[in-house]
């Protein structure tokens, strides 16, 4: 079999990937010259691509799928979300005292750095994730929140402690076009994020669904969370419970490649873009994101959704075009 060598580039370093020929019978020959063009932008705008030849052929078989069979499964915090955005439980301790307050900074000053260790078992890092999320939890619950000033906390903070990727909302926009259903996965607190995305965003289309820990609430005051506990390292379809057919995944930790995992059947085919956030990644954090993710964009301040929109674009371009025509 013909082998050739390309390089792609991650975070500045370079990473040689074996091209070989992996193109599936189902897949046209219109679908793969688009996923071949797509590929060559993302490598043109810096992305890394460990296996290029994989990239593409995963594209293609998403492409010929087109926007009926895609389903976008995507990160919220600090993926659709800014890299220096605050996370949503951090967006939620403002409509708090500053007790709580306290105690949440002391919690993240502790654990954060725990998630973020790249060199830790999962078996031992999961369970000290879930201590991190009962303890936080449970000091939220000595304080009456109500609904109302959890909504006037996201309210101040959005588009200033928190704020959308530059491109997001065009590539939500894209995505609700084109009728793809999507699915905003998070670890944090879903009803900071429906309030947000309304805020941000606008009303969220039928087709959005947000997975994510739920306040209950009682007579408009916070009572506790939903069960089971979402954490960073069990987002997956197991929460979600019905078929994916293809997926394109969008996340920023090595703990949301999973995300497209767990669900009754499929994905048939589910490719991956992850943000390297870390200002100054190590090779050992770009290698293994490199083999986490088909897609690494780089990890700039100012990195954009350009690559979810590429992607995406080629994918539902027949879906958009039919739209066009129908109006």
């Amino acid at each position: 079999m013909e082998t050739a060598l390309a390089l792609a580039g991650v975070g500045g370093v370079a990473y040689w990937a074996s091209r070989k020929r992996r193109r599936g019978d189902d897949v046209d020959d219109a679908s793969l010259a688009a996923s071949k063009r797509v590929v060559a932008r993302l490598l043109c705008d810096g992305h890394g691509i460990a296996d290029v030849e994989a990239c593409t052929a995963k594209l293609a078989a998403l492409i010929a799928g087109g926007a009926g069979k895609l389903t976008v499964v995507a990160d919220f915090d600090r993926t659709l979300t800014t890299a220096d955005s605050a996370s949503a439980h951090g967006v939620l301790a403002k409509a708090l005292p500053d007790a709580f307050q306290k105690t949440e900074k002391e919690l993240f000053a502790h654990y954060y750095p725990i998630e973020k260790d790249l060199d830790m078992p999962l078996e031992k890092k999961i369970p000290l994730m879930t201590e991190w999320y009962g303890k936080n939890h449970a000091a939220m619950a000595k304080y009456e929140l109500t609904r109302a000033k959890m909504a006037d906390a996201v309210l101040e903070a959005a588009g200033h402690d928190f704020e959308l990727r530059e491109g997001a909302i065009a590539a939500l926009d894209l995505l609700e076009t084109a009728g793809v259903k999507l699915q905003v996965f998070s670890a944090g607190v879903g009803d900071v994020i429906d309030v947000a995305l309304e805020e941000m965003y606008g009303t969220l289309a039928e087709t959005t669904t947000v997975v994510s820990n739920r306040m209950i609430w009682k007579d408009g005051v916070h009572a506790g969370f939903t069960e089971p506990l979402i954490h960073m390292y069990n987002k997956s379809q197991k929460s979600v419970g019905a078929a994916l057919e293809n997926a394109v995944l969008v996340g920023d930790s090595l703990g949301d490649s999973t995300m497209a995992d767990g669900a009754p059947a499929g994905p048939a085919v589910a490719l991956k873009i992850g943000y390297l956030n870390a200002p100054s990644p190590s090779a050992d954090a770009r290698a293994k994101y490199a083999r986490a993710f088909d897609v690494v964009v780089r990890n700039d301040d100012d990195a954009t959704m350009g690559a979810l929109r590429a992607v995406c674009g080629a994918i539902v371009a027949p879906a958009a075009s039919s739209q066009k025509r129908a109006k």
